[in-house]
């Protein structure tokens, strides 16, 4: 079985099948795909070797199993629905991938957020440290666990169907499953990890206030041979409009996963350019000047600040604009709160006030 026959193999769809430029598919599949994982989080290509090793393990650990599937192959005459559960391929396969996509997802999500921070930094008018922390797990509990279901079922199917090939046709059914599994554990290895790549991408936007849509995109020097080039947004809790083939996708290549070589980028949205407590009020942003970290504002601190700031006017700056323009009931009216609630911020933020000055 050639390297070609081996990718035909997985059961690619029609959609997945606009592989081109090499000699073999299998060698194209996963060089775009690698492309793409590099641009995501360049650390998870480091744990491609041994990704792959396990999962030719899982296969190997299978191997013993080629026979009595045969033999029940022969009696019945054909595959049925039954057979999925008599190599034990997937049950030896999801524990390998789970912990991978787990452990993957938290290093994508902090490398992701480590380039969306070093972003805000580079906008902000102040010196500060800041840094972005989002917990993944439940988002990974719930799509990464259907990606890796449609993974594991092209993978059962594309065995079953290589062995049966040997029963109607000609061939060595132990011969045709290593060399599959050759095929398989690159494909799969890649193909997971960037799973959890995307994934990692789609819990940072869900998670963290700063991030305002997510965008489907070309990676870079790896034009997708399923979607072509692509730059498309959407809004974080909404689906994509998959380009080329049609169909609905919420996070990137999801209905594609073998050959998608695309990416998913959050989108960063305002950022309050002035006032530390401001952007620390956002939800998984901390910030730190002189080591220290900077107390946000409170909800309703928030609140007043998002309706009523000027750009780049901190709370302070409000307060001080408000202080300085309208009486305290005028002011108190304007922005919704109560005249002990201004006194208080005015007491709290603006050093010179003072509340018997007859204002």
């Amino acid at each position: 079985m050639t390297a070609g026959t081996a990718a035909a193999g997985l059961d690619i769809p029609a959609a997945e099948c606009g592989v081109g430029g090499s000699l073999d598919p299998v060698d194209d599949l996963v060089s775009r795909q690698r492309v793409a994982l590099a641009a995501y989080c360049p650390s998870l290509t480091k744990r491609i070797p041994s990704l792959e090793e396990s999962i030719t393990d899982a296969y190997r650990r299978r191997r013993q199993a080629v026979g009595p599937f045969i033999a029940a192959v022969r009696t019945r005459g054909d595959i049925q629905p039954a057979d999925r559960s008599e190599l034990g391929l997937r049950s030896a396969l999801r524990p390998v991938l789970e912990t991978t996509v787990r452990e993957s997802i938290r290093a994508a999500v902090d490398d992701e957020a480590s380039t969306l921070a070093a972003r805000v930094e580079a906008r902000v008018a102040y010196d500060g440290d800041v840094s972005v922390t989002v917990d993944p797990d439940g988002f990974a509990r719930q799509y990464a666990r259907r990606g890796l279901s449609s993974l594991l079922d092209r993978a059962v199917t594309a065995a079953h169907r290589t062995l049966h090939a040997t029963v109607v046709g000609t061939g060595r059914p132990r011969e045709r499953f290593s060399t599959l599994a050759t095929a398989q554990s690159r494909i799969l290895a890649t193909a997971t990890l960037l799973l959890a790549a995307r994934c990692g991408s789609q819990a940072l936007a869900a998670e963290c206030d700063l991030v305002t849509a997510k965008q489907w995109r070309t990676a870079d020097e790896a034009v997708c041979p399923v979607h072509g080039t692509v730059s498309r947004k959407r809004p974080v809790q909404r689906c994509f409009g998959e380009p080329a083939v049609g169909g609905t996708a919420y996070v990137v290549g999801e209905r594609t996963p073998l050959a998608c070589s695309c990416i998913q980028r959050v989108v960063l949205g305002p950022v309050a350019r002035t006032d530390p407590r401001a952007l620390a009020t956002s939800d998984g942003v901390t910030v730190k000047q002189g080591g220290d970290p900077v107390k946000p504002l409170s909800d309703r601190e928030w609140e007043v600040y998002r309706a009523h700031a000027r750009p780049d006017e901190t709370f302070v700056d409000l307060l001080r604009r408000f202080e300085r323009t309208r009486s305290v009931r005028g002011g108190a009216r304007e922005l919704g709160v109560a005249k002990k609630t201004l006194y208080r911020w005015f007491d709290a933020y603006l050093v010179d006030f003072d509340r018997y000055s007859g204002r």
